[in-house]
């Protein structure tokens, strides 16, 4: 039996691959346009607080300072890599609409649902060029 459940992708809905186990989903905060604030021209980077497994399923990971776990499926994993790899979520799209033949609009709109979900689980952080030596 595996813990992160089956691998199947239904449709190509991203945001669905972040499973929390243990808190409510934040509210998005009044005014905050994400794409806008993190994503021109920012990378990011995991965040020190995190460890995380692969299994066959996809990658459980947890937030050590926090006490959260999360399941990734193949698909959540194959972009939490790219982004530890330093992709930029243009390139992320590009990746996953070529290997699954899927609508680029489509997979590059759930990418950064995804990356958002991961900025507002403490997943992942932004890198500015000014933290950059």
């Amino acid at each position: 039996m595996s813990y992160c459940g089956s691998s199947n992708i239904e449709g190509f809905m991203l945001i669905s691959s972040l499973r929390t186990v243990t808190f409510p989903r934040e509210k998005p905060r009044a005014g905050h346009d994400f794409a806008t604030e993190w994503l021109q021209p920012s990378m990011f980077r995991i965040s020190e607080a995190i460890r995380s497994t692969q299994t066959q399923d996809g990658t459980i990971v947890l937030n050590v300072h926090h006490g959260e776990i999360f399941c990734l499926n193949v698909v959540g994993s194959k972009i939490l890599e790219a982004l530890r790899q330093g992709h930029d979520e243009s390139r992320i799209a590009d990746e996953i609409s070529r290997e699954y033949s899927a609508n680029r609009e489509t997979v590059h709109r759930d990418v950064l649902e995804f990356i958002e979900a991961l900025y507002k689980n403490h997943i992942i952080q932004p890198i500015r060029s000014a933290d950059i030596t």
